[in-house]
């Protein structure tokens, strides 16, 4: 239950515009300009004849050249690029035994660590279920419409802030209850390709799906492309022993992505 609401409400329009929940666009809502002083988002237009389609600064489609200089990409240039990252940067079975060095880390500091974690992941999660029922306790009062928009808001927040934190007390006490196995390079190697297998599927909406579920965020600009993301959504997988879709990833996380090799440049 707790995973299908946060879907619901991270699909909810009030928190993410109904035009990117249901966009057919890869990197819809990910994709953000990189020009200096712009970092507005990323919007499809078709070049002449509509032959081939480009994510261009949305300030620079609405206001022109002189509020952005930034230049347009491609579609199937910047979602090849970032698919190829997320394949060869990310999904490597090197570089996910670096991104999951927390969960393969059995030692006693680290199981400490996570006894820790664990304990203030609860208590907030226990304290965002006390909102959440004080919420609606003020909606039963007859304080607050169920039709007033500032609590459609908070009940979806609060909702995804729950599952988020549900998500991640299941995968620390299963690492402290001894569920999760040792995951060998084996195992490594069969879940990279497992996840890699969805973010190349026909399935145009699979892949975006996976997409989403591993990058925060695409910064453009015309020397680099940034990607970036969290690392919950991979332990939290890593932990089930599958690649499972799983809803709720902590947006608080530690994020995967930010170093050097990180950085890719757009092909000229």
């Amino acid at each position: 239950m707790a995973r299908v609401a946060a879907i619901r409400s991270r699909a909810a329009p009030r928190v993410t515009p109904t035009r990117i929940t249901n966009s057919p666009v890869l990197l819809g809502g990910l994709a953000t300009c990189g020009h200096a002083g712009c970092n507005a988002g990323m919007v499809i237009r078709s070049g002449k004849g509509g032959q081939y389609r480009y994510y261009v600064c949305n300030r620079k489609a609405t206001a022109g050249a002189l509020v952005c200089g930034s230049k347009a990409i491609r579609e199937d240039a910047l979602d090849a690029i970032v698919l190829e990252g997320l394949l060869q940067r990310v999904l490597a079975p090197d570089r996910l035994r670096e991104l999951l060095a927390d969960v393969l880390d059995r030692s006693d500091a680290a199981r400490q660590r996570r006894a820790e974690d664990l304990d203030r992941v609860r208590r907030e999660r226990i304290a965002a279920e006390t909102r959440l029922r004080r919420l609606l306790e003020i909606v039963e009062e007859g304080m607050m419409s169920a039709r007033d928009p500032i609590f459609a808001t908070k009940l979806a927040e609060a909702n995804a802030s729950i599952a988020a934190l549900s998500e991640t007390e299941h995968s620390l006490a299963g690492q402290l209850g001894g569920a999760s196995h040792e995951i060998t390079d084996a195992a490594l190697q069969r879940f990279g390709d497992a996840l890699g297998t969805q973010l190349m599927a026909e399935n145009s909406t699979m892949r975006r799906a996976y997409v989403r579920l591993l990058v925060s965020r695409v910064t453009v600009s015309d020397n680099e492309i940034v990607i970036a993301g969290s690392k919950a959504a991979l332990e939290i997988a890593a932990c089930k022993g599958q690649s499972a879709t799983f809803a709720a990833v902590p947006s608080s996380d530690r994020e995967w992505c930010p170093r050097e090799d990180s950085n890719l440049r757009p092909a000229v």
